[in-house]
C-alpha cells in the first residue's frame, strides 16, 4: 500500500467502510453520524450503492472492485486511522479486496457481518458468507453479529445461555480477538448482548424498549463501539458505553418516514455514563 510521508497524524479519525443509504437510517451515513456524534472525524468508503426508504431497499449495486480499491488506497495514501468499521460488503470480490488492503494493518477493525437489511432484503450471497468466515473474520480485531448473523456463522441456532456462549466461542476460534453478539433475547422483557473477550464471556442486560424500534441499530452499535475503542477505552468499556449509547438512540429515535424510525440529534452525552453488564 502506497502511504505518503506527511500523513496527517491524527489517530483519533475512523474509516468506515460500508453501504450507502441514501435515506441515513442505516449503513454508512449513519455509521458516520455516530462517529461524530462522539467527537471525531470519520472517512467513508462505500462498497454498496443502494435505492431505499425508511420502509423497504428497492435496489442494491455493489460498486466495482477497481473503485472500491481506489476509494479506500487513496484516503491511506493521506490519512492514519486508529480504527476502522466494515459493514456490508457486497459480494466476494470486494471482500477480497478489503481484506487484502487490510493485510498487516494496525488499526482496531471491527467487522459487522450485515447478511440482511432490517426489512430482510439479503445483502449477501452464500460465496460472500463463507469468505467471511474463513478470511475476513481472521482480519478483524472485533466482529459484531446480531443473533441470526451468528446463526449463519455457526451453523446452529441461539436459545438458550449455553448456545450463545458456545456461539462466541465458536466465532472466536474463526479469528477474531473479540466477539459482540447482539439482540439475543433469552428473557421475555430482556435482551443480552454478549461479548467474548480474551478468556471471559460479559454479559450486557437491557430491556426490551416495548413499542420502540429503530431503523439501523445494529451499524450504531457497531460504530459507537469503534468510536470508543479509537477514544482509548478497552472493548469490554467500549461496549458498555455503545450499548448505552445505543439505547438511548432508540428512545430517542424519530419517525421521519412512513415506517420505522431512525436515529436523530445527539445522544453521546449518554455514552459517558452508565452500565448495562
Amino acid at each position: 500500500m502506497t502511504t505518503s510521508k506527511d500523513k496527517n497524524k491524527n489517530t483519533r479519525n475512523v474509516l468506515v467502510i460500508a453501504g450507502y443509504d441514501p435515506s441515513a437510517g442505516a449503513g454508512l451515513l449513519r455509521d458516520i453520524s455516530t462517529i461524530n456524534d462522539h467527537g471525531l472525524y470519520a472517512s467513508g468508503v462505500v462498497t454498496v450503492l443502494t435505492a431505499q426508504n425508511s420502509e423497504y431497499i428497492r435496489c442494491a449495486f455493489p460498486v466495482p472492485p477497481e473503485m472500491l480499491r481506489y476509494q479506500t488506497e487513496t484516503l491511506f495514501e493521506d490519512y492514519e486511522y486508529a480504527a476502522c468499521k466494515i459493514g456490508v460488503l457486497g459480494n466476494k470480490k470486494n471482500a477480497e479486496i478489503i481484506a487484502d488492503i487490510l493485510d498487516g494493518s494496525e488499526m482496531f477493525v471491527t467487522l459487522d457481518p450485515v447478511f440482511s437489511s432490517s426489512s430482510g432484503s439479503p445483502l449477501a450471497d452464500e460465496p460472500l458468507i463463507e469468505f467471511i468466515k474463513q478470511c475476513m473474520i481472521k482480519k478483524a480485531s472485533l466482529i459484531t453479529p446480531n443473533v441470526e448473523e451468528a446463526e449463519r456463522l455457526c451453523g446452529f441456532r441461539i436459545a438458550t445461555q449455553d448456545d450463545l456462549e458456545k456461539a462466541l466461542t465458536y466465532i472466536g476460534g474463526l479469528g477474531a480477538d473479540h466477539v459482540l453478539i447482539k439482540g439475543v433475547r433469552l428473557e421475555e422483557d430482556r435482551f443480552t448482548d454478549a461479548l467474548f473477550s480474551g478468556a471471559a464471556i460479559h454479559m450486557f442486560k437491557h430491556a426490551y424498549l416495548d413499542g420502540k424500534s429503530m431503523r439501523g441499530t445494529g451499524c450504531t452499535l457497531a460504530s459507537a463501539l469503534t468510536a470508543n475503542i479509537a477514544l482509548g477505552y478497552d472493548v469490554v468499556e467500549a461496549a458498555d458505553k455503545a450499548i448505552v449509547y445505543t439505547q438511548e438512540a432508540i428512545q430517542a429515535a424519530r419517525q421521519i418516514g412512513r415506517r420505522n424510525p431512525q436515529a436523530h440529534g445527539t445522544t453521546y452525552k449518554a455514552a459517558r455514563s452508565g452500565s448495562n453488564s
